[in-house]
């Protein structure tokens, strides 16, 4: 008898920790998941592209330039049948957006178009800007077309609802904007993100910019109007650490550079006309660069820092942070590149770690003077 309670006993006890365990892991699984989401949701990869046939500028370039919205990462892309998509590929496995909007330029239209078939096709009369030309060839040997999540039909409604001159495109063509726009969807169906949107604008010449501001506020909407279809909060972006990403041997020649680049700066910063200079240099290396992710927008932060600095326009930078600051922008522009600027995107992991070791020390100036700024101008 005494034999069969203590079983039971033992029964009991057994599905009680079993319970409390499965409530445990359970809690631990939700918990994981939530810090997962909070730390890889709310980011959205805003798209443009470089200039190409023969053109001096894609309007595309200057709209993004305009957009001001937390949260969103913004990419040049290379109008290159090959680099597009690396470009792409590489930057969505190291910052994981939810969303990705991508801008094209299209000189059959005056409206905005936003497109809502990708094809499987890569076809077009002109080269890209590696010389490349193809002629009907199939992107790959998956689906014929793709199609967004979101309501195209019903986003175009709600736009010219506002009053805007947009318009809905049943097809994105067959240059690098079609492909573009295969490759996001592509992602989109494999689940790397929630949705992908893609949406063509005019070419503007000199004499039609007066059309930028109404096509960089229709964009704007559509943005806003899509960060709440997926509930993305406003929320500002996060550094992102590329510390794991850098070998050991790498960082300590990085940190080792950035140490004399800060010596130097103790020096140079006696010397206004050398160091506009090397600003100078830096915002024409800026121009150049084909991804400026979020990590560095830094350097133009750094820019105005010390412009404000040198011009006794803002003096309540420490000796220290200033000096920080322009080791940052000296090793920006230093010969001695540690991992090569031609290596797509990873070819900034070297200046976003030196960012990064920057804003260590001087993140908290950084902010008074951002925040000082902001009062100013407001």
């Amino acid at each position: 008898m005494n034999l069969n309670i203590n079983n039971n006993v033992i029964r009991v006890v057994v599905v009680i920790t079993t319970t409390l365990l499965f409530v445990i892991k359970s809690e631990l699984y939700y918990n994981i998941r939530d810090k997962l989401k909070e730390e890889y949701m709310n980011k959205i990869l805003l798209t443009c592209f470089e200039a190409f046939n023969n053109k001096s500028t894609n309007t595309t370039t200057l709209v993004v330039e305009k957009i001001n919205h937390n949260n969103i990462y913004k990419l040049t892309l290379p109008v290159s049948y090959s680099r597009s998509v690396e470009v792409l590929k590489q930057v969505v496995r190291d910052y994981k957006p939810d969303l990705i909007i991508s801008l094209g330029e299209a000189n059959r239209t005056k409206n905005v178009e936003i497109e809502k078939y990708a094809h499987n096709i890569q076809h077009a009369s002109i080269s890209d800007n590696d010389g490349v030309i193809k002629i009907n060839e199939k992107i790959n040997e998956a689906s014929l077309c793709l199609t967004p999540n979101y309501d195209v039909y019903q986003m175009v409604s709600k736009l010219q609802k506002d009053g805007f001159n947009v318009v809905m495109s049943q097809s994105a063509g067959s240059y690098i904007c079609n492909l573009v726009m295969y490759t996001i969807l592509e992602m989109k169906e494999l689940k790397q993100i929630k949705d992908a949107a893609f949406i063509h604008i005019p070419h503007l010449e000199d004499e039609d910019l007066k059309l930028l501001e109404p096509i960089t506020k229709c964009i704007e909407q559509f943005i806003i109007y899509i960060k709440e279809q997926y509930n993305i909060e406003n929320k500002e972006l996060e550094f992102t650490s590329v510390k794991n990403k850098i070998n050991p041997f790498q960082r300590r020649k990085i940190e080792k550079i950035y140490s004399l680049k800060i010596k130097e700066a103790e020096s140079l910063i006696k010397l206004p006309d050398k160091v506009y200079c090397s600003i100078n240099e830096v915002k024409e290396a800026m121009e150049e660069i084909t991804y400026v992710g979020y990590e560095l927008q830094f350097i133009n932060k750094f820019i105005s820092a010390l412009e404000y600095y040198l011009s006794n326009r803002y003096t309540s930078f420490s000796n220290k942070a200033i000096s920080f600051i322009l080791g940052a922008i000296l090793y920006f522009i230093t010969p001695y590149d540690i991992i090569s600027d031609k290596m797509i995107v990873v070819g900034y992991y070297d200046e976003i770690y030196v960012i990064e070791k920057c804003l260590e020390e001087v993140k908290i100036e950084l902010d008074d003077f951002i925040a000082w700024k902001e009062d100013q101008i407001s």
